[in-house]
């Protein structure tokens, strides 16, 4: 070969040498290629078409949260999943979806041939979109591989509309070019590797390479930006331009600091070079900035490339615009440290606060509040109007919350109804109260849900620091309990936190722990008070009464108990199992031989709206054989009130099996003639707190007077509770009241002691 020639072999090889250093680069830097750096990182080291495959199908499905990707093999009309190349969530196991109806059911993580309608997908990407019945959407995309038979990725999604899918396909068939891009540099690579010593087929084939990495080099997503060792930009690719706003006219022979954003000091940069000088390499986030002004955030790589003889002969810098991921990122943040529905900081954000607040006012001894505060009858509300009503109503609320309270203030929503203020820089109690005062009347005031009208309370309480605690966990559990007593106090109630509070708390949750051990361990008994007629001094009925027998403290009166009962959701269990006893009970006295009585049981609101309790009461009867007649229950006003539609359809349904039914405590609620009427009631009975004064109070006498007066026009049987004296016994019998019950005849008895007083019974008025 003539010198020349041989000069010109040496350029070629000189230049193939720098064209595979430069594909080494852009292979090693494929992780920061589509889907924001993340795909290409995870095939950067793959070498396996199965690998890189699976990995491209699952970042694609994680990152835009599709329901399901795989890889198939089209022959004919039918489409075969490949085995092992497919990527399922919910722990491994496939989603239960229904399939667009182009497809048969049966497409699973394993080997499955379904018949699909996608025409001539090996040249087109194809979207099948769902319909009503089969809401799935499936997006196929072609891919050009290795091998004679068609090959393509599916994507199915059963949440996103289809257009919201069809938006995708850009994006993925980016992904899937760069899954082949990775697969042809391997083999391309492993060509080179294989070439023999012919130095004509060594030319041809790497100017071939030449050909393919510029391919390459043009047609990547990624910005690719290459300058010499002086940092003069000598050639940039198509992506560079489309990314920045710079031909590349405009940048060659210019220093890539015509993109500084500004937003980097000196020693960011000084730092990224000292990086590069010393490993070769920097990789990272940076911000830039487009010739239009525009600032832009970048997941950056810059490397150096070197000759045989180790020289500088360039830096290649590689990179991607992140801006969707950060507003990912900062979506994600919020919602993360945001409630949704009111855009209030979360329980994770609020500690984060408290404990920014404990360390500030313990570094300048300073005191600072947590108000913790929820609605009264929110569930009312929910219930009555549905949940739209009651979140506008939660919107609205946490409005109103702001406004009360200073910008530097903290407001959160805990969950449900619940809110929680952390007010710093506070000079003392008063200025927490008056928060408290402002935030009472702000939500007294009525709201104005979409038209319909709306009020509502609240109760709060408050703990401060550092009198009433010293970590947020403290605080919290302080101002909670302070918050029920407040609403032991009545709506429109705020209470500070006292040290007894928490001895109130200590015992409340000693006394739902053992609950919770009562009923298995049969700690529970029912008592019975006789219930008389007037008429003939008969015994006619008896309330069962629940009381705890509990192991160390002795026998425990309902009013300990059954209010944690209810807040802790134990009352439905509780309710059945005194039903269930008072049947068997009543059905053993007549099995007894004694005369049949009625026996009554408190049944609370819970139990009527959140559990079938028809059911539960044919249950109680067909276990214990008693006749429905037998069985009295006695439910409070305030069930009319609260989800009165509700309470029609239950009573209703309790009154066709045969029972009777009372309203206990008439009188001391939210009486109403209405519910008398719509509601299917036998009886009535006078809250106690009219008879007690009944025969020197002339407003009792006249109340007890009208209630019997009321009962008997409306064909009801008027009982008076918590008799105890004969002039109230004399009273009443004036009046015309039908029953009795009280301490002038029996205190409740136990089950034995009542059976004794019914056979012995004798007319006593």
């Amino acid at each position: 070969m003539d010198e020349p020639g041989e000069q010109r072999l040496n350029d070629l090889e000189e230049r193939l040498r720098l064209i595979e250093a430069e594909n080494e680069l852009l292979t090693e830097q494929s992780e920061d290629v589509l889907l924001l750096g993340l795909v290409a990182e995870a095939i950067a080291d793959k070498v396996a078409e199965q690998e890189i495959i699976t990995t491209v199908l699952e970042r694609a499905a994680i990152l835009k949260e599709l329901d399901y990707a795989c890889f198939a093999e089209l022959d004919g009309c039918a489409v075969r999943v490949v085995q092992d190349y497919s990527v399922l969530f919910e722990a491994g196991v496939a989603p239960q979806i229904r399939l667009p109806p182009t497809l048969v059911s049966g497409l699973s993580s394993g080997s499955a041939t379904v018949a699909v309608g996608l025409g001539d997908v090996s040249s087109a990407s194809v979207l099948i979109e769902g319909d009503a019945f089969n809401p799935v959407s499936l997006l196929a995309i072609p891919f050009e591989g290795e091998g004679e038979s068609k090959r393509l990725f599916l994507f199915l999604d059963q949440v996103r509309p289809a257009d919201q899918l069809h938006a995708l396909k850009p994006l993925l068939e980016q992904v899937i070019g760069l899954a082949a891009a990775r697969l042809e540099n391997l083999y391309l690579m492993g060509q080179l590797r294989n070439l023999n010593a012919d130095l004509e087929e060594r030319v041809a084939a790497r100017t071939a390479e030449l050909r393919r990495a510029a391919t390459v080099f043009e047609s990547t997503s990624e910005g690719v930006m290459i300058t010499d060792p002086d940092q003069n930009i000598v050639a940039v690719n198509r992506a560079f331009s489309e990314l920045t706003g710079y031909s590349e006219t405009e940048v060659v022979d210019q220093s890539p600091s015509l993109l500084k954003s500004g937003r980097h000091d000196r020693q960011f940069y000084d730092s990224m070079w000292q990086s590069i000088r010393e490993t070769g390499n920097w990789r990272g986030e940076i911000w830039n900035r487009r010739k239009n002004g525009e600032t832009f955030p970048e997941l950056l790589n810059i490397s150096e490339v070197r000759n045989e003889d180790d020289e500088l002969t360039n830096f290649v810098a590689v990179f991607s615009d992140i801006s969707a991921l950060k507003e990912s990122e900062a979506r994600f943040e919020h919602l993360a440290h945001h409630d949704p529905l009111t855009g209030l900081p979360n329980r994770l954000l609020l500690h984060a606060r408290m404990e920014h607040a404990v360390a500030r006012a313990r570094r300048s001894r300073s005191r600072f509040a947590v108000l913790i505060l929820d609605l009264d009858r929110f569930k009312t509300v929910n219930d009555s109007f549905g949940h739209p009503v009651g979140d506008l109503l939660l919107q609205e609320v946490a409005r109103r919350l702001t406004e009360c309270v200073r910008a530097d203030d903290t407001v959160a929503r805990l969950g449900g109804d619940e809110f929680t203020i952390l007010i710093e820089d506070l000079l003392d109690f008063g200025s927490a109260a008056t928060t408290a005062v402002k935030i009472l009347e702000a939500l007294s005031a009525p709201f104005d849900l979409g038209g319909l009208e709306v009020f509502s309370s609240c109760s709060l309480g408050i703990a401060l620091y550092p009198d009433n605690g010293r970590d947020p966990t403290t605080l919290l559990r302080n101002a909670d309990s302070a918050m029920y007593r407040a609403k032991e106090e009545g709506p429109k109630s705020f209470h500070l936190y006292t040290d007894d509070l928490s001895q109130e708390a200590r015992q409340r949750l000693e006394i739902e722990s053992g609950l919770r051990r009562a009923l298995d361990r049969d700690e529970f008994v029912l008592h019975y008070q006789p219930q008389l007629s007037l008429s003939d001094g008969r015994v006619v009925g008896a309330e069962a009464l629940i009381r705890w027998q509990h192991p160390d403290k002795g026998l425990i009166p309902p009013g300990h108990f059954i209010p944690v009962a209810e807040e802790a959701g134990l009352i439905e269990a509780i309710g059945e199992w005194v039903l269930k006893s008072a049947c068997s009970e009543n059905q053993r006295w007549q099995d007894a031989g004694m005369p049949p009585i009625r026996v009554g049981v408190n049944v609370s609101g819970r139990q009527i709206t959140h559990t079938p309790l028809d059911e539960v009461v044919r249950e109680a009867l067909a276990l214990s054989g008693l006749d429905a007649q037998y069985l009295e229950l006695e439910i409070t006003e305030s069930v009319f009130v609260d989800q009165a539609e509700d309470s029609v359809r239950a009573l209703d349904a309790l009154k066709k099996l045969g029972v009777s039914l009372a309203i206990d405590d008439f009188g001391a609620g939210y009486s109403s003639l209405s519910y008398l009427k719509r509601f299917p009631i036998d009886r009535l009975k006078i809250d106690q707190t009219f008879i007690q004064e009944i025969s020197s109070n002339s407003h009792d006498e006249a109340i007890a007077h009208a209630v019997v007066s009321l009962g008997h026009s409306l064909q009801l049987t008027v009982i008076a509770e918590g008799v105890e004296t004969a002039e109230q016994l004399e009273t009443l019998r004036v009046q015309g009241c039908d029953e009795i019950q009280g301490f002038l005849f029996s205190r409740p008895l136990s089950a034995e002691n009542f059976a004794a007083f019914l056979v012995n019974q004798q007319p006593q008025p």
